[in-house]
């Protein structure tokens, strides 16, 4: 739901109801962000935005899942099965 938040911003469109349904409606505390990466971002008929767009857009996701009390964890650009590791082995931890 948070993610609404951001394409809301994104389209210049009032954002307080997916703001409302974030505060009623949510996840797990722990949210993983993977990085921008420009060696392996690619555009295609679903994603549009340009490389810097889409890493601007992931900022402002990471401030409001920060501004709505989630805990972000950054995943380390790695292959697949190392950031799925990372991911396992984080959840693992939170789960003490």
């Amino acid at each position: 739901i948070p993610d609404l938040i951001g394409y809301a911003k994104l389209f210049g469109l009032d954002p307080s109801d997916a703001s409302g349904a974030a505060r009623r409606c949510r996840y797990r505390t722990i949210v993983f962000a993977l990085p921008s990466w420009p060696e392996i971002y690619t555009t295609d008929d679903e994603r549009r935005m340009t490389v810097e767009e889409a890493a601007s857009f992931g900022a402002l996701v990471r401030r409001i899942y920060l501004e709505h009390a989630y805990t972000v964890v950054d995943v380390p650009r790695d292959r697949i099965a190392g950031r799925a590791d990372f991911i396992l082995d984080a959840l693992r931890r939170a789960q003490g």
